[in-house]
């Protein structure tokens, strides 16, 4: 991975629908790389995530169409990526009180599983949501990120 994208080590994988494109996603980085397998030059796409991702391990998924990548956020919000055209989300919504972690696309369904929760060393204030929550992405929960 170039250097301005690594991060402190890939924590998740995941190949879009057609399996020519993988997704990338690092510790303590700023961005989700694309590759495609038929150039492997340098990456197809970069995502840029509204915050870096600290030591937590921050799962990506991909949807059913392979024209979305959804990432959990530190600050408990799910963002949607579009076609790979534009790094920014196309979409945010809150999900959680607390970072999310780990989300999944169902396979067949317009269905998000997400998770939330992390470790809080030393603040006792801090957000302690450890919920498990299902999206039906037909409903509105997803508005224009700003």
């Amino acid at each position: 991975m170039p250097a301005e994208y690594a991060g402190s080590g890939v924590t998740a994988l995941r190949w879009a629908q057609g399996g020519t494109v993988v997704w990338a996603a690092s510790r303590q980085s700023l961005y989700i790389v694309g590759w495609d397998v038929r150039d492997l030059r340098g990456p197809c796409a970069v995502l840029r995530r509204p915050q870096r991702t600290g030591n937590q391990r921050m799962e990506i998924d991909v949807d059913g169409t392979g024209v979305h990548v959804i990432a959990g956020q530190l600050d408990g919000s799910i963002s949607v990526y579009g076609p790979h055209d534009d790094a920014q989300p196309v979409g945010a919504f809150a999900a959680h009180g607390d970072a999310v972690p780990a989300l999944a696309m169902h396979p067949f369904y317009p269905l998000l599983a997400s998770a939330s929760g992390q470790r809080h060393f030393g603040d006792p204030a801090a957000s302690t949501d450890c919920s498990l929550k299902i999206w039906s992405l037909n409903a509105r929960y997803m508005q224009a990120a700003e």
